[in-house]
């Protein structure tokens, strides 16, 4: 063989790629000719649009996730026990507070690409989720959707695998509701996922 750094399984692929055999030999006889043109790659838009950015204060106390994500406190009207599986037994350390982004999806995605796109500041500590849930928990309008859309926020459980916490308004019950699922859930445009700024 000519170039001896192919094989003939690429000289295969490229038959394919021409159209097989029958394509293979009109080109050879000069019935088609071949064009070949770069790719143009599109890249994808981005899947988060920045909505705002807030301010949460430091928290000085540790959290007891069991003591303080049940029904009755801070809003709060009902508990998934996905949530409490994932995080019944998490004791959060004290928080350094700082500034959060409230960022709308443009389009579909799973909570693994939202993160993937704000690296290392995507996760977000249940306590901050949980003041700001507090701060709206009269049904204020704020950087969480009162609209019964998800607010989205990757969390860590104890073993510190990470899990999508997906808090909503429900305006039948007057309060949030807190659902937990694997970081492959989608989320849809106009939702919000709120990472560290």
């Amino acid at each position: 063989m000519k170039y001896d750094s192919r094989t003939f399984g690429h000289a295969e692929a490229i038959f394919n790629i021409l159209g097989g055999d029958e394509a293979v030999g009109r080109i050879l006889r000069g019935e088609l000719e071949v064009k070949v043109t770069e790719k143009v790659v599109v890249p994808s838009p981005p899947i988060l649009a920045l909505f705002a950015t807030f301010e949460l204060p430091a928290r000085a106390e540790k959290l007891v996730v069991a003591d303080e994500f049940v029904v009755g406190k801070h809003g709060i009207k009902y508990v998934d026990p996905s949530f409490t599986r994932a995080f019944g037994n998490l004791t959060e350390e004290p928080s350094e507070g700082g500034t959060f982004a409230s960022s709308t999806l443009s389009r579909a995605a799973s909570v693994a690409e939202m993160s993937q796109e704000r690296g290392s500041k995507a996760t977000t500590m249940l306590g901050d989720a949980l003041a700001q849930m507090d701060k709206q928990s009269q049904g204020q309008e704020g950087p969480l959707l009162m609209n019964g859309w998800a607010n989205i926020f990757e969390c860590k459980d104890a073993a510190g695998n990470s899990f999508a916490v997906l808090v909503f308004w429900s305006a039948d019950r007057g309060g949030w509701v807190v659902y937990c699922y694997g970081v492959a859930i989608r989320g849809y445009d106009g939702r919000r996922f709120f990472p560290r700024n």
